[in-house]
C-alpha cells in the first residue's frame, strides 16, 4: 500500500507541476502559424482536452498574391483585428511563445 500511495504522489506532484507550468503561459503571447499559412498573433487564453488553442485581442495575419499588369505576381500581406479566437489543433502546424516588445520613440 505503502508504494502504491507514493506513486500516486508522486504523479500528483507532476500533474501540479504541469499545471504551474500552464499557470505561466496564461496572458502571455503566441503566435500561431496554422495549415493554409495564415498566423494568428494574440493573448493565450486556454486550451481545451482536444489541444485547441484559444487566443484573445487576436491579430490575424496572411499572405496573398496580386497579379500585375504585366503578368507578375506580388506578395502582398493583410492584417486583421479579431477578438476571441479558437484555433482548432488539426490545423495547427507551429505554436511560438512571443514576447510583448515596446518601442518608444524618443
Amino acid at each position: 500500500t505503502k508504494r502504491i500511495k507514493s506513486h500516486m504522489s508522486q504523479e500528483g506532484v507532476e500533474v501540479n507541476t504541469k499545471k504551474n507550468e500552464l499557470r505561466e503561459l496564461l496572458d502571455r503571447y503566441f503566435k500561431v502559424t496554422i495549415t493554409d499559412g495564415r498566423k494568428f498573433e494574440g493573448r493565450f487564453v486556454c486550451f481545451d482536452k482536444e489541444k485547441n488553442i484559444i487566443l484573445s485581442h487576436c491579430v490575424e495575419e496572411r499572405m496573398f498574391k496580386i497579379k500585375t499588369k504585366n503578368g507578375d505576381f506580388i506578395e502582398k500581406e493583410e492584417s486583421k483585428m479579431l477578438n476571441l479566437v479558437l484555433l482548432p489543433s488539426k490545423h495547427i502546424v507551429k505554436v511560438e511563445l512571443r514576447e510583448m516588445v515596446c518601442k518608444i520613440k524618443a
